[in-house]
């Protein structure tokens, strides 16, 4: 009992502990819930993406033999006239060759025309004696001596003769030189030929790089003494008119698009001054690489007026694909969608309740209401 008591002591004798005071929970609030009220309004479904000013005509240059890169006598941006030399493989040795046959080539002809001139002369004396022969032939006639003219005649015929060989006279040999000779000039000249690009039309160069995808250079401008396999686009030269815009075939709501669709352009440098266009090609499924022509792409007409363009431009493209008026519309984020159904939740007394709608046009945040609902309800938004 005493051990107790002392216990029981011990406990009054210990200092009391404050207990902490309790966290006060926040009140709970409400959010509130967004209302909206089915309206009228023209409704437009019309989207943006972005194009490409590119030529409508182009093509890509290469050589038609392997060689080693000589010059680029015009670069991107130079103006070209059809015919224009736009770069050439070094060809010494095709070029000396070519020198040489043509001099052997001048050599004949000039043989040709000395040979000429002296045949001319030869005719010329020819029938000169012819001529002389005949008036002597009339004289003896007149005198009546037959043996006299019998000879003439003889004479005569034998002027004749002289007449037709030196109109026949022509050295076989030397015309077999001259076309021997021409056949090698324009042999040497089809091999430097296939080593030269060429412009196949009045335009502009737009691009140069070995090997180009496109109509865009490649950033690695080829430097002489460069090997350059055959076939390979080394340049790509352009018409500067008419030009088109082209999109990508991953541009969104393509699928939506066909030809003949209206669109409008809005260049970056002339906001305030849209002009017209045209779809005039829908993406191929499949192109050829490296093929003049953008058969993987979005392509549209430019029609009518426009501001200064030029290739490589960016535009801004807007289609307008429906304009719906008068339409009862509602925000998109009033409208709910679940299992298959499209629905809105209306407050109903302190319940609140599902109606089904029917919706058509969706575009700019907006949706039609074409059933379950009249204008002037109120909605919950989710």
């Amino acid at each position: 009992m005493v051990l107790v008591g002392v216990f029981l002591l011990t406990g009054c004798l210990s200092p009391m502990r404050a207990l902490p005071t309790p966290t006060p929970w926040p009140t709970p609030t409400v959010s509130p819930q967004a209302l909206y009220t089915v309206e009228r309004a023209t409704l437009m479904d019309q989207f943006e993406f972005n194009g490409e000013v590119v030529p409508l005509v182009w093509e890509p240059l290469s050589f038609r033999t392997e060689g080693t890169l000589g010059t680029i006598h015009k670069v991107e941006g130079d103006v070209v006239a059809e015919g224009d030399l736009l770069a050439e493989l070094e060809m010494p040795d095709l070029t000396e060759a070519l020198e040489q046959a043509q001099l052997v080539l001048v050599q004949a002809q000039d043989s040709q025309l000395d040979s000429e001139r002296q045949r001319s002369f030869a005719l010329q004396r020819a029938e000169l004696e012819l001529r002389r022969a005949e008036l002597l032939l009339e004289t003896l006639r007149n005198s009546g001596d037959a043996n006299a003219i019998r000879m003439q005649e003889i004479s005569v015929q034998l002027a004749q003769l002289a007449v037709e060989e030196q109109k026949t006279d022509v050295d076989p040999a030397l015309a077999r030189t001259i076309a021997k000779a021409e056949l090698e000039v324009q042999a040497l000249q089809r091999q430097i030929e296939d080593r030269r690009l060429r412009a196949p039309f009045d335009g502009s160069v737009i691009a140069v790089g070995l090997g180009l995808p496109g109509i865009r250079s490649t950033g690695n401008r080829p430097q002489p003494h460069t090997p350059i396999p055959a076939y390979t686009p080394l340049l790509v030269v352009a018409q500067t008119e008419p030009l088109i815009v082209i999109a990508s075939k991953d541009t969104p709501r393509l699928a939506e698009l066909q030809v003949g669709q209206p669109v409008t352009f809005t260049h970056y440098l002339a906001r305030d001054e849209p002009f017209g266009g045209e779809v005039s090609a829908l993406p191929a499924l499949s192109a050829a690489p490296n093929q003049p022509g953008f058969r993987d792409s979005l392509q549209i007409d430019i029609s009518g007026e426009h501001p200064p363009l030029k290739i490589g431009d960016f535009v801004q493209v807007r289609v307008l694909l429906s304009v719906n008026t008068d339409a009862l519309v509602l925000p998109d984020s009033a409208v709910r969608r679940f299992a298959g159904r499209t629905f809105v939740i209306m407050q109903d007394g302190e319940r609140e309740k599902r109606i089904d709608i029917k919706i058509g046009l969706e575009a700019n945040g907006q949706v039609e209401i074409l059933e379950g609902l009249q204008e002037g309800d109120v909605v919950i938004g989710s």
